[in-house]
């Protein structure tokens, strides 16, 4: 668990960077006792927030046309490798953010190029005359994404050669948002569930696993609904959450509002683990009933049913909900 005074002492020091790219290596030496998967969660938190910000100031069709054409300049004056990440840092967004405005503003240069060359058409009888009429398909914003993602996913589709090594090095020297940063989270947080799972199994707890949940008809799952309820600290534990992240106040509330409490409306009280800390905040914001830790307890208590009366269940129930 992190201090609320240290947890904006990083953030503090994320923001005087200028340099995006650059923010992991002065976190890890600023702050050597902190993990630097936390550290990096933190710094990732932030840059998607700060970029979702940024996205709809420079993502315009002016701006994808004169980034576009800033960029065509600097090939044409044969200036050195790293035009994209130069603009990056001095607009101080993400790389890979800069690359998906100015591709934008080569598929839409690429797209009028081809409709000149290769026109779709339809015979128009005109005074005995066979004519060809111009006909441009409508813009598809939908599409347009999808296109855009294509091209950032296999930057070797990219016709436009200057342009096609710019976008991979944009995806190389861009850790905290793109497509290579999205893939690295998915793999952290299976990697963090199988994990989980094996400490399960270690302890002897019977568990099954949101794919089998989904399969009976849940629409919202844990990561492991407990099949027979655990006790750990004094609370009835009956599915567990596993993020491989580090949880803010911000984060939290978002899995309250979307995950969490549907878990706890169907299941009961559970626990959220969030492997890389979470902030001290959220042990007063959270409700009762969802426990949160960053690690699995090793010392948990299995359900003995003959040990169990009446007056030892309404105890522990009660702890369960009356305890954040």
């Amino acid at each position: 668990m992190m201090s609320i005074h240290l947890y904006n002492d990083i953030l503090k020091t994320i923001r005087a960077q200028s340099r995006i790219r650059e923010c992991q290596n002065a976190l890890e030496m600023k702050y050597p006792t902190i993990s630097p998967l936390t550290l990096g969660s933190i710094l990732n938190s932030h840059v998607q927030k700060k970029m979702k910000g940024s996205y709809y100031k420079y993502n315009t069709p002016k701006k994808a046309a004169e980034y576009y054409e800033r960029f065509l300049k600097s090939v044409e004056s044969k200036d050195a490798p790293g035009i994209l990440l130069r603009i990056a840092d001095e607009c101080e967004i993400s790389p890979v953010l800069i690359a998906r405005v100015i591709l934008e503003g080569y598929i839409k240069d690429y797209q009028e190029k081809e409709l000149q060359k290769y026109s779709n058409t339809k015979n128009i009888e005109k005074e005995g005359k066979t004519q060809k009429e111009t006909v441009v398909p409508a813009q598809n914003n939908a599409v347009m994404r999808s296109e855009i993602n294509r091209l950032l996913r296999d930057t070797s589709v990219i016709e436009n050669r200057e342009l096609s090594y710019e976008v991979y090095l944009c995806n190389i020297h861009d850790d905290q948002y793109g497509p290579m940063p999205d893939v690295i989270k998915q793999t952290l947080g299976q990697e963090y569930e199988a994990i989980l799972k094996d400490k399960l199994d270690e302890l002897g707890v019977s568990f099954v696993d949101e794919g089998i949940l989904r399969q009976q008809g849940y629409d919202k799952t844990p990561d492991f609904k407990l099949e027979i309820p655990i006790g750990i600290e004094g609370r009835v534990i009956n599915w567990i959450e596993s993020k491989a992240l580090f949880g803010d106040e911000e984060t939290h509330q978002t899995y309250l509002d979307e995950q969490l409490i549907s878990y706890w409306n169907r299941f009961g009280p559970g626990m959220v683990i969030y492997w890389f800390g979470y902030c001290e905040v959220l042990e007063t914001m959270t409700m009762p009933g969802i426990f949160i830790r960053d690690h699995l307890p090793a010392s948990i208590v299995l359900m003995n049913p003959v040990s169990l009366n009446s007056t030892n269940l309404k105890s522990i129930q009660g702890n369960s909900t009356g305890s954040s």
